[in-house]
């Protein structure tokens, strides 16, 4: 039934009927017989939620050390930590720009180019790939005939000059100059009707550091290596279980030998890609992570297993020492060192990102430029009431301490922001809102903003309600939201609008040509008259 604009569904995932589950406004309701959804324990709900109230809570190391090298690893850690405290800076963030509807469907991935600031790729479920100028907000330009189904990953080669991506068509592109080279194609026989014979897709990508070597992973749990030079992959190993998906890849920045690989077997593994033979396909490995420990393959260094699937699996992007794993268990999990082959996180933090139906998956990134590796930005799927509106932030976490350092909201966007990527250069963060991509940046002035940014106590929450109020107000005549994924098997409402970017010159000097002709053409009348 429908409560005003919002959805109630009756549900009952415990087998019994009488109650609800779900979202209830901004107001998350659980199942009475089930555990917290947000962090799956038992005694409370998820709106009173320890770890909702205060998402650092219990975020300790893992344990004690169990090796002298950790030990080791440990202390240093702890050292540097105390030495250079990481402060996130207290300022807002505003959404400073957009590009609306700029795909026909939501958006998968991002990537920024490697020199031009301005200059951020992203590719959707539709297969389409856009280029977007972030400083002129109208140009852009969108290629629909690369990819014909969802696009699952965008990696610029070395030098910016061309592009890599992969997509559910069973395709791999090098583009240079919009122009697609198809690298390699496992569905050869295209798509027959009643043949029986699984599609294959390409499920991940990303390129070696210092290297224009292709490293994509499939639906079936393998990973190839492709060289653009050559026909066909270098190399193939069976990194996950038979018939799993690869969920993400990860080069390592400081040593192209190694490549991490998330799978849906519950397993993250680390390769060493020296091993690896060319053409080869070695090792299967077993259920969900788990492996003989006298049978691991020679390019297997570590399993690292996960209760649940995991979404990525990213190395840190400065010293590749440390690894972050978002998992579909709101959980957050972080590894300061990789010592040993089943090594447990060094903490876990508690987020809310486990839903991906209709969704492109959460996946928490680094920011690039943060010389502490702590830094990490994550969309949020639990919303929260500004001033009677369901917003959705996106937050800013210390990946050392799991605290909460930013959330970034603003009125206008309504929607979840699964997809989202740091400039690697400046301050700002993308992300990918259903079909629309928005970019946030710091407050220059933290009194402007005081309603559109990162909530930074009570003044800028209560001022953020304001601001919601009023545009609640003269927006009266339009309760439409930008549709998400959601909402688009329901009826498709008006999009609202975000506020236009300031006038530049040249848009200036092309309002006063105009008004100077319709003076000409109103004086041209009067003579005729």
């Amino acid at each position: 039934m429908y409560v005003g604009a919002i959805l109630v569904s009756r549900m009952w995932v415990c087998g019994q009927k009488g109650h609800c589950a779900g979202f209830i406004g901004a107001k998350y309701v659980d199942c009475p017989n089930k555990p917290c959804y947000l962090c799956g324990q038992s005694g409370h709900s998820t709106m009173t939620c320890p770890y909702r109230a205060d998402p650092g809570h219990g975020c300790a190391p893992a344990g004690p050390s169990t090796s002298a090298a950790q030990e080791l690893a440990g202390r240093e850690a702890g050292e540097a930590a105390a030495e250079a405290a990481f402060e996130a800076p207290s300022r807002a963030w505003h959404v400073d720009a957009a590009a609306l509807r700029l795909h026909d469907k939501r958006v998968t991935c991002l990537e920024f180019h490697p020199s031009n600031d301005a200059l951020v790729l992203s590719g959707s479920k539709g297969g389409r790939i856009a280029v977007w100028d972030m400083d002129r907000v109208y140009e852009r330009t969108v290629y629909r005939d690369i990819n014909r189904w969802q696009t699952m990953g965008l990696k610029f080669l070395p030098g910016g000059d061309a592009v890599a991506t992969c997509s559910q068509d069973g395709t791999v592109f090098d583009v240079e100059t919009g122009v697609p080279r198809t690298l390699h194609k496992l569905n050869k026989d295209g798509w027959t009707d009643g043949c029986g014979v699984p599609w294959i897709c390409f499920m991940a990508l990303d390129v070696l550091a210092d290297s224009s070597t292709i490293a994509s992973g499939d639906s079936r749990g393998q990973v190839y290596l492709f060289d653009p030079r050559m026909a066909g992959p270098a190399a193939t190993v069976q990194a996950h279980k038979k018939g799993s998906k690869v969920q993400s890849l990860s080069a390592n920045p400081a040593d192209p030998a190694l490549l991490l690989s998330a799978g849906n077997d519950h397993a993250v593994r680390l390769l060493d890609l020296r091993s690896l033979s060319g053409g080869a396909d070695e090792g299967v490995p077993g259920d969900h992570g788990s492996r003989a420990p006298s049978q691991p393959p020679a390019w297997e260094l570590a399993t690292l297993a996960h209760p649940k699937v995991p979404n990525s699996a990213y190395f840190s992007p400065l010293t590749g020492r440390k690894i972050l794993t978002t998992g579909q268990d709101n959980r957050l999990r972080v590894w300061d060192y990789v010592l040993s082959p089943d090594q447990a996180p060094s903490r876990e933090i508690v987020h809310s990102q486990n839903f991906n139906r209709y969704l492109s998956p959460f996946r928490a990134e680094w920011d690039p430029k943060d010389p502490t590796e702590r830094a990490v930005v994550c969309g949020r799927y639990i919303s929260e009431d500004f001033g009677g509106v369901a917003l959705h932030p996106v937050d800013l976490l210390d990946a050392a301490t799991g605290r909460l350092t930013a959330e970034l909201v603003d009125p206008n966007v309504a929607t979840i922001s699964p997809v989202n990527k740091v400039h690697p250069r400046l301050d700002l963060v993308v992300s990918g809102s259903s079909r629309s991509l928005f970019v946030w940046r710091p407050d220059d002035d933290e009194s402007a903003g005081a309603g559109l940014g990162a909530l930074q106590g009570e003044d800028a929450r209560e001022g953020l309600q304001r601001r919601v109020r009023d545009l609640r107000a003269l927006e009266a005549d339009d309760s439409g939201d930008d549709d998400d994924d959601v909402d688009a098997i329901k009826k498709r409402k008006k999009a609202r609008a975000v506020p236009r970017p300031p006038r530049t010159a040249a848009l200036d000097d092309e309002g006063a040509d105009r008004k100077k002709a319709a003076a000409a053409r109103k004086k041209r009348r009067g003579s005729d008259d």
